[in-house]
């Protein structure tokens, strides 16, 4: 099928989830940056805004689905291009178990069901299942579905955030200990620019679009605008509205959904629930969809010469793997402390692939020199907010940068062996 432009804005809206954001990681923000979270959540939309620049600029000159690693490849070579597309499918695949485990906690701690595996296992089950019906036998319906929900969670976020603005008490900030040359300001940062690592995602259906690609980049840009403006007024509502619970906010999101019902009326929590499902839902079919088509496009361009397998039996593989990490986690360290493993995992991954987009960018001289200056500059930013991270991390942080490394060495050993094969297979166009 061919994408109209409110379908290319909407993939990439999608891809953010901005009500999953409001319930799940400006909690984590909060919890690093506390009352500067709204200072953390500007600084990681500039960041990643800069990050985003480069996609502009060779999308205008390269329509391929393949997206991040045909960019790679136009003046890093084949061997950087698989790299890139390998970190990306990974980190992408990760996106719906965190998802998936954030929500069943979120939503557990709030009911208080009884028989809590019972109930993380079913939901989970019951999600993957609805997810899987468009992705598999009918994509056409994905992106109807993508649109719709996303006019929907908009809506109810920019709402939910006018109420506290209005309800809030004082209009200010609390004093906070942490600045951005202390505590672990950056590592919320990281986590603000997961935030928007969606936001690109849109670049993988421009090849079956009916717009051209100058048109094309303004969805980009209006869906990334879109979402900073939501994501950084959300979480100036969520500081002045909170004040001196902002802690307790950051160290159980539910907490929220009993604050909201106390202060204003039980329909803002069941609101907030309902948007976090929807919310949940629509970001893992957006990102799944636009896994799939990436991986479709990288077969067809960059891996031309080798046939692997074909995208639904990819994607049936990587929900298996998906249910694998779901019972894992949850037979461990629990669905919440999995959830911020992975939060964590996907910002890095997700930080290396736009470096190596900027470096591409920075070294084509095919470019104006104050085009690949961009490049530099987000390669710049990236580096300030993942060093930053690094420096002053938590502990529990540590055991994230181990799967960072093992993602990184699959994927240096994975495009070394995959080039070997594509140089050995005869090119037969």
């Amino acid at each position: 099928m061919n994408f109209t432009f409110r379908q290319l804005t909407f993939q990439s809206f999608g891809s953010v989830g901005p009500a999953l954001n409001f319930v799940a990681l400006l909690p984590l923000i909060a919890y690093f940056a506390g009352s500067m979270m709204p200072v953390a959540t500007a600084i990681a939309f500039t960041v990643s805004f800069m990050s985003f620049l480069p996609i502009i600029f060779f999308s205008t000159r390269i329509a391929d689905g393949s997206g991040y690693a045909a960019y790679a490849m136009y003046s890093l070579g084949y061997r950087a291009s698989i790299f890139t597309g390998l970190i990306y499918i990974m980190y992408s695949f990760l996106v719906t178990p965190n998802i998936l485990m954030f929500s069943s906690f979120f939503i557990h701690s709030y009911f208080d069901y009884g028989q809590k595996i019972l109930f993380d296992l079913l939901f989970s089950g019951v999600l993957i299942l609805i997810l899987s019906i468009p992705l598999i036998k009918k994509r056409a319906l994905a992106i109807s579905a993508i649109t719709a929900i996303g006019v929907i969670e908009i809506s109810g976020i920019l709402l939910l955030s006018i109420i506290m603005i209005l309800m809030a008490k004082n209009i200010g900030f609390e004093i906070s200990s942490t600045t951005i040359f202390t505590g672990n300001f950056w590592e919320g940062v990281m986590i603000g620019v997961l935030m928007f690592s969606g936001s690109g995602s849109g670049i993988f259906l421009f090849n079956r679009s009916k717009i051209n690609p100058s048109k094309a980049n303004k969805t980009l840009l209006l869906s990334y605008s879109l979402t900073g403006a939501v994501m950084i007024l959300s979480s100036y509502s969520l500081t002045i509205f909170l004040g001196g619970k902002l802690g307790s906010y950051s160290t159980n999101p539910g907490f929220l959904l009993k604050i909201l019902g106390l202060d204003i009326g039980n329909f803002l929590p069941f609101l907030l629930v309902v948007l976090l499902l929807l919310s949940a839902y629509n970001l893992m079919l957006s990102y799944s969809h636009a896994l799939l088509n990436m991986y479709e496009n990288f077969q067809n361009s960059v891996l031309k010469k080798i046939k692997y397998t074909d995208a639904r039996t990819f994607f049936a593989m990587l929900l298996l793997a998906d249910i694998g990490i779901l019972l894992f986690s949850r037979a461990t360290i629990g669905f919440y402390s999995a959830f911020v493993l992975l939060a964590e995992l996907v910002s890095l991954c997700y930080v290396v692939v736009h470096l190596i987009v900027g470096a591409s960018l920075l070294s084509s001289n095919r470019f104006r020199m104050e085009i690949r200056i961009i490049g530099f500059l987000s390669i710049s930013l990236l580096l300030i907010a993942m060093i930053g991270s690094l420096l002053n991390s938590s502990a529990f942080f540590y055991i994230t940068i181990g799967l960072f490394l093992l993602i990184l060495l699959f994927s240096i050993v994975g495009s070394s062996l995959i080039f070997g094969n594509f140089r050995l297979v005869p090119d037969k166009s």
